[in-house]
């Protein structure tokens, strides 16, 4: 049987080629492969059964669809050896942003520790483009929030300073005679109590000001390079950053450095405010004396040794070197 079928197809390969007029080689080629099969594709209804992974939870094939990876779950905590910061900052970090707030929870402390050996030169480079890109957005942000807050504790002492002098021009209209000596007895404590928040208020929004904030976010940064500059075999690692690396280099400390100086001059106008409150208010009561030092002497005293201590142009100086870069003109 298979024989028939096998010269049957003989003979109709010789006939087609007769009728296509072919050449001997192609002649002879059809004859030789006139009884082999051709070769489809492989039907969908094949027997072979799936991994398991092909398989969603109801028990049927899920659909591969694009950009459904499971996202990276945040670091909850910090690193313990440089393994642990190497997998958190690939793996767990995908944005700018998100490698920013690990460095800010791992803080100056931790990464000395954990760098106390080395750091890796591609590591560096990543995270000081991301301090670069990112820590002057969050020091924008912390100004905001610090602005905030001092409005809305500057807004609840003046309304009770507005409701302290309703009361005590309502008892001098005599509007309850009987009640007049009462309402100005406790209209004038009231009032005495609203100053005395408002002092409050401007003190803390001198102190914790959007400038402060500014410059404790840069201060921060200030800190974790020191504690980068820290890592065994630095200086070599830093000769490894190349021409991009030392250009992100110059436009941080060119940041940081412009931070420091206005940290220095919103010092000195402090100082001079403080001076000419004091000299103006030397006639006036003890108690307006007191909040006028409350109100103007606090900020001064905050802001300098935030500005020279923390975020000093002498500390940026040494950085520089570290990091191998030239000082600044």
């Amino acid at each position: 049987m298979q024989l028939t079928m096998t010269s049957s197809a003989i003979d109709e390969a010789k006939k087609r080629a007769v009728s296509q007029r072919v050449d001997y080689d192609s002649f002879k080629n059809m004859v030789l492969t006139a009884h082999l099969k051709p070769l489809g594709a492989p039907s969908k209804g094949t027997d072979r059964p799936l991994p398991c992974w092909n398989f969603g939870i109801d028990g049927k094939v899920a659909k591969e669809q694009p950009g459904t990876a499971q996202l990276a779950a945040a670091p909850s905590q910090a690193p313990s050896s440089s393994g642990d910061f190497y997998r958190d900052w690939r793996r767990n970090c995908p944005g700018a942003d998100d490698k920013y707030r690990y460095l800010k929870m791992c803080g100056p402390d931790v990464l000395r520790a954990v760098f106390r050996v080395e750091v890796s030169g591609e590591v560096l480079r990543d995270m000081l483009s991301v301090l670069d890109e990112c820590w002057l957005g969050h020091a924008g942000a912390a100004a905001e929030e610090a602005e905030q807050q001092a409005g809305e504790a500057g807004e609840r002492p003046a309304a009770a300073g507005a409701a302290a002098g309703a009361e005590q021009q309502a008892g001098e209209a005599g509007e309850e005679p009987a009640a007049v000596g009462a309402t100005a007895s406790a209209g004038q404590p009231a009032g005495e109590a609203g100053e005395q928040s408002a002092g409050v208020a401007a003190e803390g929004c001198g102190a914790g000001s959007g400038g402060d904030a500014a410059l404790r976010e840069a201060a921060l940064v200030v800190r974790m390079l020191e504690a980068l500059s820290g890592a065994g075999r630095f200086s070599l690692t830093v000769k490894l950053l190349g021409t991009a690396g030392r250009a992100v280099l110059q436009r941080l400390f060119a940041g940081l450095a412009a931070a420091a100086e206005a940290a220095g001059a919103g010092a000195d106008a402090d100082a001079a405010g403080a001076a000419a409150a004091e000299a103006g208010g030397a006639g006036a009561d003890a108690s307006a004396d007191a909040a006028g030092a409350a109100a103007g002497g606090t900020p001064a005293q905050g802001a300098a040794p935030g500005a020279g201590g923390m975020c000093s142009p002498a500390q940026l100086a040494a950085l520089r070197s570290a990091y191998g870069l030239p000082a600044a003109s």
